[in-house]
């Protein structure tokens, strides 16, 4: 927004490369070298938008609202990421990293070495996941405590992973109560 002469706010002119560029991704295609100029060619810098992101809150009481009452979600954010328990009768069944941005495969082994520290040799193979809150997409590994060998799942987005969130903790949760 601009100020005209009269002191009065008006919508600021956008310059036609952008226009072309908004009119092609509306139409549902990109645009090509015979829409617009190169992007070292122009003096304007063309941003994609962010994709919807859910903040470390929301995504504990997403997650609440998933797994229903008998779990609990807690949230632990104080660190460079944020940290998400599920827990059911005093066994913390499943951790999932909250990645706001950065190198997912370095988020993989931070959570890794999470779950192996709150783990034992003897325990069967255990599940955890990373939300990377830029991407929009979660990120589900398996790790063998014993081996210490970690396998990537699937990765999907937010919208796809009440499913197979809910298998994972439970296969955890009966592994890791006590019997």
């Amino acid at each position: 927004m601009v100020r005209n002469r009269g002191g009065y706010l008006k919508q600021a002119p956008v310059p036609r490369q952008l226009k072309s560029y908004a009119s092609s991704v509306h139409n549902g295609r990109l645009p090509t070298e015979n829409h617009t100029k190169p992007a070292t060619q122009s003096r304007y810098r063309i941003v994609a938008p962010k994709l919807p992101t859910m903040s470390n809150k929301d995504t504990r009481v997403y997650l609440q609202q998933l797994l229903g009452d008998p779990w609990s979600v807690s949230l632990d954010d104080s660190g460079e990421q944020g940290h998400l328990s599920i827990s059911k009768d005093s066994v913390t069944a499943f951790h999932v990293l909250l990645l706001q941005d950065g190198d997912i495969e370095d988020a993989k082994h931070i959570a890794a070495q999470e779950v192996l520290y709150k783990s034992t040799a003897m325990d069967a193979v255990l599940n955890f996941a990373i939300y990377h809150s830029t991407e929009g997409k979660v990120y589900f590994c398996a790790i063998d405590p014993h081996d210490m060998e970690m396998n990537d799942l699937a990765n999907c987005s937010v919208q796809d992973m009440s499913n197979r969130l809910k298998m994972y903790v439970d296969a955890n949760f009966a592994v890791l109560r006590p019997q």
